[in-house]
């Protein structure tokens, strides 16, 4: 697993490499392509505990132009059946960026979204596979720009159930994403 998250880094670093030095036009539509990066990272940064929990998502996706975005978010982990540490979370919406200087950039999103399972956050019981729930999302998250083309993100989630087991929780900013655009 950790290979193919390495092989998708390098090869999500190397898609925008012609554009690397030049500005992207924000009233043009582009992409972006995510990956949560947190288990990667606590491999090589000596934390104290090295951390499984990394939020919900391990995939974003987002298009669109002049601030306002298509955003998908997907994570999911399948172990053997009866594993208590599998969940699936899916999430589908819109987001809206803003500057607050030339390298950070807010963000917020209004989603719907799914889960199967459990949000993978620290100090979470994982409940059994089939406990879940379908409702709404809303995000805020901040991004600061590495190069034009790469930036790091996170993001916290206010998640309101309205079905399954009709959760209202607060997902903390536990991922950090390495996103590419092009």
């Amino acid at each position: 697993m950790r290979g193919l998250i390495i092989l998708c880094m390098l090869g999500m670093l190397s898609m925008p490499s012609q554009s690397w030095g030049q500005e992207f036009d924000d009233s043009k539509r582009h992409r972006q392509v995510g990956f949560n990066m947190t288990e990667l990272i606590s491999l090589v940064i000596p934390f104290k505990v090295r951390s499984q929990a990394s939020g919900p998502f391990g995939f974003t996706w987002r298009s669109g132009s002049n601030g306002r975005y298509f955003n998908l978010q997907l994570g999911a982990r399948l172990g053997s059946a009866g594993s208590d540490s599998d969940f699936f979370n899916l999430q589908l919406g819109r987001l809206r960026k803003r500057d607050l200087n030339d390298k950070w950039t807010y963000y917020t999103s209004q989603n719907i979204i799914g889960s199967s399972g459990f949000f993978n956050t620290p100090g979470e019981e994982a409940p059994n596979f089939s406990d879940g729930t379908i409702g709404a999302s809303f995000g805020l998250g901040f991004e600061y720009e590495l190069t034009p083309a790469i930036s790091l993100a996170t993001e916290s989630l206010l998640i309101i159930g309205v079905a399954g087991d009709g959760t209202l929780r607060i997902t903390p900013p536990v991922g950090i994403f390495l996103l590419g655009k092009f």
